[in-house]
């Protein structure tokens, strides 16, 4: 582990049928992740972990929870594949259409849709929460500067 390297590119999974952004693990919890998947023609994307070490806690149930808006955000469909944990299929409008319990064996079977969508986030990314801490900035140093002035 400890020669591994960052990726350079986001690869989307191609075999003509399916275009599949693949997030390992806890990059589910960084948005932009998901969003360059997208950019990058990703149609559906799909979460790889390992929850076997947050044993009977509510970890596992958080980072399934972090798919959901990862779907929609950039209103694509995750598969979450967990070899200990919660796997399930997650519609492309949040819901979670299949769902595995945490601690059982089980095999998991559904559709899902892909589609070729891109919301304001997945084309513009945090720019509308950039602008609104822009704007708050500006006002928070205009009212600093009428109280400098009246002193």
């Amino acid at each position: 582990m400890g020669d591994s390297n960052k990726g350079q590119d986001t690869d989307v999974f191609d075999n003509g049928k399916i275009y599949a952004g693949a997030i390992i693990c806890s990059e589910n919890f960084f948005p932009d992740i998901s969003r360059n998947f997208v950019l990058s023609g990703a149609k559906v994307l799909t979460n790889h972990t390992n929850d076997a070490w947050f044993f009977d806690t509510a970890a596992p149930h958080q980072h399934f929870i972090m798919n959901i808006f990862r779907a929609v955000e950039n209103r694509k469909a995750v598969i979450v594949s967990a070899n200990s944990g919660i796997s399930g299929i997650i519609e492309a409008s949040g819901v979670v259409a299949e769902k595995t319990v945490s601690s059982e064996s089980m095999l998991l079977t559904g559709k899902f849709l892909q589609n070729d969508f891109k919301t304001f986030y997945t084309k513009y990314g945090d720019l509308f929460v950039n602008m609104c801490a822009g704007l708050l900035l500006a006002l928070v140093l205009l009212k600093l500067s009428i109280r400098i002035r009246k002193v």
